[in-house]
């Protein structure tokens, strides 16, 4: 993010210490592993027509090659495909899909990428990777369901989900290997769609959660209630919003008097799982074409609202930061191309966020 708006690096100015932070963050930890460790060993499956399953069926590489030559051949086909399937990229505008992960209503913003990764890692590890990142989304709730389609809340409004094209045909390569020795052992062999279920899907909830925090922080700046979520998992999670609360009331206080440029207020307000904002903020290597320029706009505009919003003389600390954003905006046409691409249902929540930063 601080590529997209050019924001100035602030050097690290420290933070605060949250009394319930700790206790939260940890519980909150081990709720995510829980629900990677039970999808991984009972997984259902996704629909055949699951976008990631056309997207994995159509990059088509075969798995008789080595690894680092399969990868090779996926990042070289990767964005053509995801124009294909009308997937965002620095090659193509895309399509908005309704619900694809987040339910039906939900105006989704899909983003293919080809963002490099260490292949040792990725190999030795590949059942701990995250290809599918969630960006933005419009969920407080705490329950951490999967984003696999299902209605989940009574919210509506914009999602951005990145899929990094080569690390998830890494993932699928590596389970394929693991299926084979299955089936020679005499095991059934788990398919494409348990491989989603199981692994692509429960990576998400990870920056789902930091988004949940996010947007808790916000609701409670801007004085909005959280929801609740209408599913719950088949297994027990300890509820941490009381903590939360606390916490959020006590980090808002702290980051209303920072006098500091937008990146040190961003890296002293805590997240769970990336650490805090600013390293939240980071996007996927994406070109800023006018395909993908507006839906990266998208992805973090909202992070920008809530620095004006929480930061009491945030304009004269942040004005030039500002004016530059409010410039980018501006030359390439980004608001209106946002509200044509989004329809008006959508839009009416992301003007909110230009409305807070002073983008007319």
């Amino acid at each position: 993010m601080q590529s997209l708006f050019r924001l100035e690096t602030e050097a690290n100015t420290g933070g605060i210490t949250l009394r319930q932070w700790p206790y939260a963050k940890a519980g909150l930890d081990a709720n995510v592993e829980k629900i990677e460790n039970y999808y991984q060993e009972y997984p259902v499956a996704v629909a055949s027509s699951h976008l990631l399953a056309s997207l994995v069926l159509a990059v088509n590489i075969s798995r008789n090659l080595s690894f680092d030559r399969y990868i090779a051949q996926c990042s070289a086909r990767s964005l053509n495909v995801a124009q294909a399937l009308k997937i965002t990229s620095g090659l193509s505008k895309g399509q908005i899909w309704d619900g694809v992960f987040y339910g039906p209503g939900t105006k989704e913003i899909i983003i293919g990428h080809d963002t490099y990764f260490p292949l040792k890692e990725v190999y030795d590890n590949w059942k701990h990777q995250h290809p599918v990142t969630v960006l933005l989304h419009n969920q407080s709730n705490t329950m951490l369901n999967l984003p696999d389609g299902r209605l989940n809340t009574m919210d509506k409004g914009v999602a951005v989900i990145a899929i990094n094209i080569p690390m998830l045909m890494a993932m699928y390569y590596r389970f394929n290997q693991e299926q084979d020795e299955v089936e020679a052992n005499g095991g059934a062999r788990r398919t494409l769609y348990q491989f989603l279920a199981a692994y692509a899907l429960p990576g998400m909830v990870r920056s789902h959660l930091d988004g949940v925090i996010f947007n808790r922080l916000y609701n409670a700046a801007t004085g909005v209630p959280n929801t609740d979520a209408i599913r719950k998992h088949s297994f027990f999670l300890t509820n941490y919003d009381a903590a939360l609360d606390v916490s959020a009331e006590q980090q808002l206080g702290y980051l209303r008097n920072m006098s500091n440029k937008f990146t040190g207020v961003m890296r002293a307000t805590h997240l769970p799982m990336s650490g805090n904002l600013l390293a939240y903020s980071e996007l996927p290597s994406v070109p800023y074409t006018l395909q993908a320029f507006w839906a990266l706009v998208v992805a973090r505009i909202k992070i920008i609202a809530f620095l004006c919003t929480v930061q009491k003389d945030y304009a004269k600390v942040n004005g030039t930061a500002l004016n530059t954003i409010r410039w980018l905006v501006r030359l390439h046409n980004t608001k209106q191309t946002i509200k044509n691409n989004l329809g008006l249902e959508a839009w009416y929540e992301v003007a909110s966020w230009f409305d807070i930063v002073g983008i007319e």
